[in-house]
């Protein structure tokens, strides 16, 4: 006789171009809601130093010429949003939704592309990247793969 699976969650990252589809750049599952709220902050500060280094945390910072903010105005900051979400403790609401076994999901864009971070319960026999795409069609969005 076989013990009853654990229920479990799993999460991933997806980005899209401006003119591409969603593809996942990681994915992840636990068996616990904070570790995979762990893990998606952890996610969100590595993207947002890819795309935007944070100038107290790079040696070479001295060499770095700040455009004046007037400049861009109008487009969202992608890193300073998803550095924002993940000193929010990505949300303790999010995480107690997730462990009740509603989905999570955030988006952020800006010019240069989508980013999207995704949480949600895994059932048995499934897999996180699979359930992650199949969320995101039925949220109306599409993939590469």
């Amino acid at each position: 006789m076989n013990a009853p699976a654990t229920p479990g969650y799993g999460a991933a990252v997806l980005l899209s171009g401006p003119h591409l589809r969603w593809f996942p750049r990681a994915v992840f599952s636990s068996p616990y809601p904070r570790r995979v709220f762990r893990w998606l902050r952890g996610q969100a500060l590595s993207l947002a130093d890819r795309l935007d280094p944070d100038p107290a945390q790079v040696t070479w910072a001295s060499v770095l010429h700040p455009e004046p903010a007037t400049r861009y105005s109008g487009i969202a900051d992608v890193p300073w949003a998803l550095r924002a979400w993940a000193a929010n403790g990505a949300n303790r609401r999010d995480e107690r939704r997730l462990a009740a076994g509603i989905p999570v999901f955030m988006l952020r864009a800006d010019r240069t592309g989508s980013y999207a971070f995704i949480a949600w319960p895994v059932g048995p026999g499934t897999t996180p990247p699979d359930d992650a795409l199949r969320w995101l069609s039925a949220a109306g969005y599409e993939w590469s793969q």
